[in-house]
C-alpha cells in the first residue's frame, strides 16, 4: 500500500506544481510550453510506444 501512497503523493505534487506554475506565468505560458507538448505525445504516439 505504500507504493499507493507515495504514487498519490507524486500526482499531488505534480498537480500543486502545475498550480503554481500557472499562478505564478500564466495559464497561457503554461498552456503553451508545458500542456501543448505533452498533449502532442499522448495523442501522436502510438499505444505500444507505451508498453
Amino acid at each position: 500500500w505504500a507504493d499507493i501512497i507515495i504514487s498519490d503523493l507524486g500526482i499531488l505534487l505534480w498537480a500543486a506544481a502545475i498550480g503554481y506554475s500557472i499562478y505564478s506565468f500564466g495559464f497561457a505560458t503554461v498552456f503553451r510550453l508545458y500542456l501543448v507538448p505533452y498533449l502532442w505525445y499522448v495523442f501522436l504516439s502510438s499505444p505500444l510506444d507505451l508498453i
